[in-house]
């Protein structure tokens, strides 16, 4: 399902969600986005984003629980050939109004953008590419 908010597709009214702690909603929306790049690897900006996520009420906030994946291209990391693939990264966010900037994300008064910052790792599958991947690096996708 494709929705566009007046803000744009990933943010999200969550003011009637807070007020029953312990409700669940879900969202699946698609949209562009404007700029995500990590390193040499990069979502380019107008890239369809999906977001599969359920937003849970809890006391002081909301959890965000779910997917994001988009397609992604960045320089191999090895060999400096184009690499691509579809990114799908597993989320779970906690959006506070006092957030602690280290842990949580601020809801921004009844509205938040469950769009976490998602990891890009570019490695292609060429055979002069193959090896381990660094420590704390997301394996690549093809």
């Amino acid at each position: 399902m494709t929705r566009t908010g007046r803000d744009g597709p990933f943010v999200v009214a969550v003011a009637v969600l807070r007020k029953h702690p312990g409700t669940r909603r879900r969202l699946d929306v698609v949209g562009p986005i404007a700029d995500l790049d990590v390193s040499n690897s990069r979502v380019e900006p107008g890239s369809a984003v999906e977001l599969d996520v359920v937003l849970e009420s809890v006391l002081g906030g909301v959890v965000v629980t779910g997917t994001v994946s988009a397609q992604w291209e960045g320089e191999c990391r090895r060999c400096l050939e184009t690499a691509t693939g579809r990114l799908v990264a597993r989320v779970r966010e906690v959006y506070t109004d006092h957030a602690d900037p280290e842990i949580e994300y601020p809801t921004t008064g009844s509205t938040l953008s469950p769009l976490p910052t998602m990891p890009v790792s570019s490695n292609c599958r060429s055979r002069r590419s193959v090896g381990p991947i660094a420590s704390g690096s997301a394996p690549s996708a093809a």
